[in-house]
């Protein structure tokens, strides 16, 4: 299984799948997309459920154009993410990472799902290599060569979406799944991972963000 999630002691996060699911997710909420007002709002670890919980909210709420995605540190299931994703694109939603949002990894796959695509104030973007996890072994995605069909897949859903590959494999080199590095303002525009122009002001900080995720862990299932 493929995932992108940062793994890191403090979280305790499993890295074999014989771990629990509570324990795979690092101790955070899993994905849940609700409806508030005139937005959808996402928190939690993207996992096998997320095509359906995506479907259904869409199907329930169909007037609904915009995700909010407040708290979305990652993806245990990078396959079901990227299906999510497509579902995310074809109804045409609008995705945002709020003032003092996190996203990261899986998360923001599904973030780069939006036909716009939006931030707010101290809004937190990381990116880091995807891992394949066995149960006796693991490999980051780094360590895959280029023309392995694994790459492909993601490398597809980036040309479906309109990023450049120069991003996918940009995600790859600079940071492993152990790690993460938070996107600079300069870099989102670069890549164009944002169809808007970010807030003015500087940079976030991996200290703000590295709390942000911390006061997240442990939060009721």
């Amino acid at each position: 299984m493929r995932n992108r999630f940062k793994r890191v002691p403090a979280l305790a996060f499993a890295t074999t799948l014989l771990a629990s699911c509570s324990m795979m997710m690092g101790g955070f909420e899993p994905f849940t997309l609700s409806p508030q007002g005139d937005v959808f709002v996402a928190r939690g670890v993207i996992s096998s459920d997320a095509p359906k919980i995506v479907q259904n909210a869409i199907q329930s709420h169909p007037e609904v154009k915009t995700i909010s995605l407040i708290f979305v540190p990652g993806s245990i299931d990078d396959e079901a993410n990227l299906v999510a994703s497509r579902m995310i694109r074809k109804a045409g939603l609008r995705t945002v990472v709020p003032d003092g949002g996190f996203v990261a990894s899986g998360g923001t796959d599904m973030f780069l799902a939006g036909v716009t695509r939006s931030i707010g104030e101290n809004a937190c973007l990381g990116v880091h290599s995807w891992a394949e996890v066995g149960l006796f072994s693991e490999r980051d995605g780094s360590d895959v060569p280029k023309d392995d069909p694994m790459h492909a897949e993601y490398l597809h859903q980036y040309e479906m979406l309109g990023i450049e590959p120069d991003f996918y494999w940009f995600t790859m080199e600079v940071a492993d799944s152990n790690s993460i590095h938070y996107l600079t303002k300069k870099e989102m525009r670069q890549y164009g991972v944002i169809t808007t122009e970010p807030p003015a002001g500087p940079d976030v900080t991996a200290e703000l963000c590295e709390a942000i995720l911390m006061e997240n862990e442990g939060i009721a299932q």
